[in-house]
């Protein structure tokens, strides 16, 4: 197959670390090649314009003081640097026509012609000649950062920064006579982090490698689902950067958090994890009024609880995370009426263990625990309840996936789980589909349309329940710079190798007992119901 042919249009003298990002990513890939690199120098910035990028650049001062900023890949980003060396460069001019519209200047439009280029890809959203896209076969892709058409800018991520909004978005615009298609590589929420230039830098990274697959997986075919942003509207509406007022905004949010971080150490109160459970005597609603806390032992906390009924006993598995080793192992807990018995740690491994996914299969118990750190997913065996398990199979290798959960659907066994794809940290924006033959194969299937979900407000798994009637994927809300606020359950309507729907049926607040910030998990069997909380406590 022959690859597309394609230029990067960039608005500088050399590549940005952005541009470096998908240059690297180019080099293994099946479906395009960069051969060429169009140099499209922006007009001179207006006096406003200079004005807002000094508050722009003061505010990242700030920041930089304060924090240090960690560049993801550098790696990457050198070997990039030293490709780019091999790959010509061609500078575009542009004239206004009689419409009063930006067109590649004639000789421009000449030398460009005589490249034959299949495609025409920016990293940055920008303005750029009207014509330009007729001069490639696929036109072009473009990443465009934020919502609001009047918030595009070169800084992205910052507005959701400075305003503490929950995510942070892009989309890949197409625009063309024959543009490419690739709907679940069309648009991503990730959760917004703070500070700016690491919610910048994630939001860089994760948009280049969104670009890189819509490429490899697009088609000719059909008309795209997603309702992109109007072109037009953005190019003329949109600002080199942000406005003042959210540059002051900024500075104020950079202070409160600052401030924040600050009384924490001197209070030693923290963020902390918490566990409990409560009975339930109407399967269809949760009563939360009892709600009976397992007590974390110092410098640990307990999250993640799943259920399970073993000889007419109720027991409750869950994370134990160590403060010191900043590591977490398996626990176990007996629930008896509204107390409990500590039974001791089940599962211990080199590498973190969290989200003890426990099924039943031919009488025998299985558990799918977290092993994210290990690039894996586990399987593990018990051999004696509940205190001896051992590893089963390896199911998946060479991968960062977390909150895994497997179960039986219409003849084939279905793994639910959340990959960061980018290898930035992030497992909370987009859910992954695979199905196998058997439970514990080593061969599974990706889902057609992965991912299925790819917003931080609904893809990470957050525990599962299922009936003879209904199963229930249960998922996290991410806000800012905050893991875990809420939880919401999505009945699963429709799945198979190549369609998946859920809709969302409920969702529960972080405000079923008093001062907790957050809730990330829920699971649920008969007469019983099992959730985590976060408070913000010593870790005494």
């Amino acid at each position: 197959m022959t690859k597309f042919k394609t230029a990067l249009l960039i608005n500088q003298d050399k590549p940005s670390s952005i541009d470096r990002k998908l240059l690297a990513l180019s080099k293994n890939s099946s479906k395009y090649s960069i051969d060429l690199i169009l140099r499209h120098h922006l007009k001179s910035l207006s006096w406003r314009e200079t004005f807002l990028k000094i508050a722009l650049m003061i505010v990242l001062f700030i920041e930089s003081i304060i924090y240090k900023k960690n560049s993801l890949n550098q790696n990457t980003h050198d070997a990039a640097d030293e490709s780019f060396k091999n790959i010509p460069f061609l500078s575009i001019s542009t004239e206004i026509n009689s419409l009063g519209d930006s067109v590649l200047s004639k000789e421009s439009s000449f030398l460009l012609n005589d490249h034959k280029l299949d495609l025409i890809v920016c990293t940055q959203f920008s303005s750029m000649p009207c014509d330009l896209s007729k001069l490639s076969g696929h036109g072009i892709l473009q990443i465009v950062f934020g919502k609001d058409p009047h918030l595009v800018n070169r800084a992205a991520g910052f507005f959701e920064t400075a305003y503490k909004i929950s995510t942070s978005s892009f989309h890949i615009s197409a625009s063309g006579k024959n543009k490419l298609y690739s709907p679940q590589y069309e648009s991503l929420e990730m959760a917004t982090s703070f500070p700016f230039s690491s919610n910048h830098d994630r939001l860089h990274s994760k948009s280049i490698h969104f670009l890189h697959q819509f490429i490899e997986s697009s088609s000719l075919s059909g008309i795209s689902e997603y309702k992109q942003a109007n072109v037009a509207e953005i190019y003329s509406s949109q600002s080199n950067y942000p406005s003042l007022r959210c540059s002051v905004r900024a500075l104020f949010t950079l202070v409160d958090i600052t401030v924040s971080k600050i009384i924490s150490k001197i209070t030693k109160k923290y963020h902390r994890w918490g566990i409990g459970f409560s009975k339930i005597s109407d399967p269809n609603s949760l009563n939360l009024e009892q709600f009976n806390i397992i007590k974390n032992r110092p410098n640990h906390f307990y999250a993640d609880p799943f259920l399970i009924k073993h000889n007419n006993h109720n027991y409750c598995f869950a994370e134990d995370y160590d403060y010191e080793s900043c590591k977490g192992t398996i626990r176990a807990f007996q629930l008896k009426g509204e107390g409990y018995i500590d039974l001791g740690t089940v599962l211990e491994e080199k590498f973190h263990l969290s989200y003890p996914n426990i099924f039943e299969i031919d009488g025998i118990l299985y558990m799918c625990p977290e092993t994210a750190s290990n690039k894996t997913i586990q399987l593990y065996k018990c051999k004696e309840f509940p205190m001896v398990w051992e590893h089963h199979k390896t199911l998946m290798s060479n991968i960062s996936a977390a909150d895994t959960n497997i179960f039986y659907h219409d003849s084939k066994w279905w793994m639910f789980t959340n990959i960061d794809t980018a290898n930035i940290g992030d497992h909370q924006s987009e859910l992954h589909i695979f199905y196998a033959k058997n439970f514990d194969s080593e061969v599974w299937t990706p889902h057609q349309k992965n991912p299925v979900v790819a917003s931080a407000l609904q893809a990470r798994n957050a525990g599962f329940t299922s009936s003879d009637k209904a199963r229930y994927r249960v998922f996290q809300k991410q806000d800012f710079n905050f893991y875990g606020r809420s939880i919401g359950v999505a009945k699963i309507n429709l799945l198979d190798p190549s369609n998946y729907e859920e809709e969302v049926v409920s969702s529960i607040q972080a405000n079923f007992i008093k001062n907790i910030q957050g809730t990330h998990h829920l699971h649920r069997i008969e007469g019983m119901a099992a959730l985590d909380f976060n408070r913000y406590e010593t870790l005494g």
